[in-house]
């Protein structure tokens, strides 16, 4: 079936341009992102509120995603990147106890994530070994 399927220089040529174009587009994105949550907790008077300084980080991470997913980019890489961003800049105009605090959740809730992850692989290698 796959025999009669003809594949040009002009199809790989667009792979590359659609690839480049994506990848750039989202790094992009999660750079602006980052910056406009850097730029909001930095002018923003919120130090008095650790819960809602976290809530800034968790709403522009998501932003991120949201918005790359309507404009067909790569979630995933922006959401990355904005991560990057915003541990670089994002991080340093928290309050101290904010900082702490953010670090302690981001830490359990990358833990509990982790055993998630683990549990399902190993769930599903007994699966298919057993089924």
């Amino acid at each position: 079936p796959f025999k009669s399927l003809k594949i040009g220089f002009s199809d790989y040529e667009s792979l590359l341009l659609s690839f480049v174009f994506v990848s750039i587009g989202s790094t992009i994105l999660g750079v602006v992102v980052g910056l406009a949550s850097a730029f909001v907790l930095k002018r923003g008077n919120l130090s008095d509120s650790p819960g809602k300084e976290q809530a800034v980080l968790l709403m522009f991470a998501y932003i991120s995603y949201l918005v790359a997913r309507e404009v067909n980019m790569s979630p995933v890489m922006s959401l990355f990147v904005t991560g990057a961003t915003m541990s670089h800049y994002s991080f340093y105009n928290l309050s101290r106890m904010s900082q702490i605090a953010t670090a302690s959740s981001f830490h359990s809730i990358a833990t509990v994530a982790e055993t998630f992850v683990f549990v399902f692989l190993g769930v599903s290698v007994f699966s298919v070994l057993f089924a």
